[in-house]
């Protein structure tokens, strides 16, 4: 009878499941409560793993419901968990990107002191490109360490191109045509610029998508579990309700930079935060045109943000497909609820 039971559970989870992968195939502007599974689709891939082994421990047929649905989502799991060995080249450059917080720690509320910002910028100084979104206001680096920042990012990365509207690349190789174009909101942006690195142009794109502005609901409700019934019902529409606008939002936005990348020419590199993950339309507008660093280079699991949602991955690092993605990783920093991620490339031969 339990076996059963859970045979139809699993039957259940399959089509559930099914429903979850079509989400970046609709776009939200037409039915946005699909764009929201996407979130999902982590926790849906560890119910399939523990009914697989269940039923493999049970030496029972019905593990071919969850191995089946594993197979046909396999390509959404590779935009997850990464499998890739990186490859040691000495002719590489990098390229890092970070929503960077303000570098103001989500943790204490206070920015780095000066021996914080010597460690920091010790670890990246090798890095060839800086993407960061949530830049200090007009470059102003917080904290009595702004001076030892300014001069250490100086010195390192003397090509910079830093807008007040929170974006900025810092280059090792000079930068030429560089400008900064709004979405329709007015909020967020992209900003491009052109690296010439031994006679050679690289278009670099920081990009900066719509944020669903749930995060500290989310916190407040966690935090409050007593609230009464009517309060949270109340809380949890207009998270939906922040979460549908974002949601078309974003997909317009990635439709934007999906339009220009039908036109560019020459090798580019995009990056940034999508506040959305690898199962969302705006990704899939993106990854149509370029390559997922990830994806090519990627090993363990690929989660990048570091707050309370648990599971999320919503910074990339896209290339052109006449570059070639020889490394990539994520690492933690304490300036942040997003995690750095750091790519190696080179052109193809």
């Amino acid at each position: 009878m339990m076996l059963s039971l859970l045979k139809w559970i699993n039957l259940a989870l399959v089509l559930v499941s099914m429903v979850i992968l079509l989400a970046p195939y609709v776009n939200p502007v037409y039915f946005w409560p699909l764009s929201i599974t996407g979130l999902f689709f982590p926790w849906m891939l560890l119910l399939h793993v523990i009914f697989l082994s269940f039923w493999l421990y049970h030496k029972n047929r019905y593990f071919l419901f969850s191995l089946g649905w594993i197979v046909i989502s396999w390509n959404n799991l590779s935009s997850l968990v990464g499998f890739s060995i990186p490859d040691a080249t000495d002719e590489s450059l990098s390229v890092l990107s970070l929503n960077c917080h303000g570098f103001i720690s989500p943790l204490t509320g206070k920015p780095p002191d000066a021996e914080a910002w010597k460690a920091f910028i010790a670890n990246i100084e090798e890095v060839d490109f800086l993407f960061f979104q949530e830049f200090p206001p007009n470059g102003k680096y917080p904290g009595n360490g702004s001076a030892v920042a300014k001069k250490l990012f100086a010195r390192h990365w003397p090509h910079q191109y830093i807008n007040r509207g929170r974006l900025a690349i810092l280059s090792k190789h000079p930068l030429s045509d560089k400008t900064v174009k709004y979405f329709a909101n007015g909020v967020n942006r992209y900003m491009m610029a052109k690296a010439e690195v031994k006679g050679q142009k690289i278009n670099l794109l920081n990009v900066h998508l719509r944020s669903n502005r749930i995060t500290s609901m989310a916190d407040e409700l966690a935090a409050n579990p007593d609230i009464n019934e009517k309060e949270t019902l109340g809380n949890m529409v207009e998270m939906l309700r922040r979460y549908k606008n974002a949601s078309i939002e974003r997909a317009e936005q990635a439709g934007k930079i999906a339009s220009l990348l039908e036109k560019q020419q020459g090798s580019l590199v995009l990056a940034g935060d999508f506040n959305d993950t690898p199962l969302s339309h705006a990704y899939h507008r993106i990854n149509t045109w370029l390559i997922d660093g990830f994806r090519e280079k990627g090993m363990g699991i690929g989660t990048t943000y570091q707050g309370k949602l648990p599971g999320l991955r919503i910074d990339y690092i896209f290339f052109s497909p006449d570059l070639f993605v020889s490394a990539y990783r994520h690492r933690k920093t304490n300036y942040s609820d997003h995690k750095i991620v750091q790519a190696n490339f080179r052109l193809k031969e």
